[in-house]
């Protein structure tokens, strides 16, 4: 008797196996589609959630201008489109307001970081003696530390202050 009880679960077994190796299969070919179809669409070096094709500014969202050169919708193409006082400079070739392109876009002895925003020091020798720049590289300002080994004896660096 103990036979025939079995077979039903093997057979059970056997056919959750099956339905299981066919969810597997369906989800695989479903990922191979989505992939396929997504590789279609990046056929362009321009991001497809962000350009916006256009041959006049009329076409583009409002505050966003037409750049002629690569017919794509951007935030400015002259420095008169940046109204912001931080990011007051238009990086032509990317359609974006930054803050400088060169150390003259640059208030005083500040300096265009690679950041593209005016900084005070770009490293430890744009700063008097014994102040260092906060930023190892990209810019920062001048400050007493960035770690307590550049303060005294007992002292600890708390925000950029030897304490």
């Amino acid at each position: 008797m103990s036979g025939r009880f079995q077979e039903p679960k093997k057979k059970r077994t056997g056919l959750i196996v099956g339905i299981i190796i066919a969810i597997v299969v369906v989800l695989i070919i479903v990922g191979i589609l989505i992939w396929f179809l997504l590789m279609q669409d990046s056929d362009s070096d321009t991001d497809p959630g962000d350009a916006i094709t256009c041959t006049s500014d009329v076409q583009c969202p409002l505050d966003f201008r037409c750049q002629l050169s690569t017919n794509i919708c951007v935030i400015c193409i002259e420095n008169g489109d940046c109204t912001s006082q931080i990011r007051p400079v238009c990086k032509i070739d990317s359609g974006v307001c930054v803050g400088c392109i060169t150390d003259d876009d640059c208030d005083g002895n500040d300096q265009c970081g690679v950041d593209f925003l005016c900084h005070e020091c770009l490293n430890d020798n744009d700063c008097t003696d014994p102040e260092v720049c906060s930023q190892i590289s990209g810019g920062g300002d001048c400050v007493q530390c960035r770690s307590s080994v550049q303060c005294g004896m007992g002292e600890l660096c708390i925000a950029n202050l030897c304490v």
